[in-house]
């Protein structure tokens, strides 16, 4: 009895099987040989998605581990230097006890351990992220900077100005958690009036805090770097980014000509009821 041939398409899985196991040998980044057969091509086809889309995810998780490792950088080097000025003015405190101006230390020292719980609220909401787009409540963007600015207590002038009826789809708190970033940034690192902004560009809902140069000169580029933080300053500013990025949105820090700076927060409107 004569053995019958192998069927045609029998054969064009069984190469589609080998060339399926060299491309997971072989790594990311291969694809499926599409064929005359047309069936077989289609299955090819759905192949090549499938393994699109694990590219993508792996691409996902080695992203996710390197912002990991860089938020462990930027918390260990936040929380180093008010450590170690605590840590300088106690042992100098042990050292000379009869000479310490009790006062001035405890003055000293509680300022480092209010910056020590900055970081720390802004590591904890790096580490809860605000949720997506889409899935928070309808916000009055003006209504709520209004609210926030009249509860400020402020050595320098606030300056609102903008439309009403600006409204957003996000979380409340963590809106009014990046308005307070934003503010302490302008108040550390620029100088006279503080002009804050509410306004809608097109689809678009902008809230932007502008201000002068310090006075001991332009703010240091290095806080403009807000796609890795990497300094203790820009910690919190790297916070108003990852809540905007959460957001659809974005965030940047912008020079002025007369050596200022300018804050720029923008989110999607909230679709119309």
């Amino acid at each position: 009895m004569a053995t019958p041939e192998p069927r045609s398409d029998m054969v064009l899985l069984d190469a589609m099987s080998d060339e399926l196991e060299l491309i997971n040998i072989g790594g990311a980044g291969g694809r499926m040989t599409e064929t005359a057969d047309a069936a077989v091509s289609r299955l090819a086809r759905e192949i090549n998605i499938v393994l699109g889309r694990l590219d993508d995810a792996e691409r996902c998780t080695r992203t996710a581990l390197e912002e990991q490792r860089r938020v462990g950088a930027d918390a260990a080097h936040a929380l180093r230097t008010p450590v170690a000025a605590l840590r300088a003015e106690l042992e100098e405190a042990r050292m000379n006890p009869g000479r310490t101006d009790l006062d001035g230390l405890l003055s000293r020292t509680l300022g480092a351990v209010d910056r020590l719980q900055e970081v720390i609220r802004e590591l904890r909401l790096l580490a809860d992220p605000p949720k997506p787009s889409g899935d928070g409540d309808a916000v009055d963007l003006a209504a709520l900077v209004e609210t926030e600015l009249s509860r400020c207590v402020s050595t320098r002038p606030l300056v609102l100005s903008g439309g009403t009826g600006v409204f957003v789809t996000a979380d409340r708190c963590r809106l009014r958690r990046a308005l307070a970033i934003m503010l302490r940034h302008a108040r550390r690192h620029t100088g006279g009036a503080i002009y804050v902004r509410v306004r809608q560009s097109g689809g678009i809902a902008e809230l932007s805090l502008a201000a002068g140069p310090a006075p001991e000169g332009r703010m240091p580029s290095d806080t403009c770097r807000l796609d890795t933080a990497r300094t203790d300053r820009c910690l919190g500013l790297g916070s108003v980014w990852g809540i905007a990025h959460a957001l659809d949105g974005a965030f940047t820090v912008q020079g002025t000509p007369c050596g200022g700076s300018r804050l720029l927060l923008r989110l999607p409107l909230a679709p119309a009821s």
